[in-house]
């Protein structure tokens, strides 16, 4: 399910804020946003034995269609993601990958992220 749908269906029935609530003053950033082209990034969370398998044949597919495509990678073990996109990049050298402190930055900063 890409993003937007998913917050689209999250969101429905949510109220939102009074608008006078909203101003630079009390609003703060809650993590960085990595800036990356959303519509050729994908990003994947959790990369334990089946999550690592998981994300390597879904980016080397993405990889092989389109070799501009950005990926975002998470996992609650810094190593993790690390060996990882160590292993990745030997494979595919030219692979834009990028690892996320975070599950929620890693879901902001791609347009698609498989569930």
């Amino acid at each position: 399910m890409c993003l937007t749908k998913y917050v689209q269906t999250r969101l429905a029935g949510v109220d939102r804020p009074n608008e006078t609530n909203l101003t630079s003053v009390n609003m703060r950033p809650t993590c960085r946003i990595l800036t990356y082209p959303r519509a050729k990034s994908i990003s994947f969370v959790g990369l334990g034995r089946m999550g690592s398998e998981m994300a390597y044949n879904l980016f080397s597919k993405r990889f092989t269609e389109a070799n501009d495509s950005r990926f975002v990678v998470c996992d609650a073990i810094p190593a993790a993601a690390t060996r990882f996109t160590e292993n990745f990049q030997k494979r595919f050298p030219r692979a834009h990958i990028t690892i996320a402190a975070t599950p929620e930055e890693c879901v902001y900063s791609v347009r698609c992220v498989p569930i």
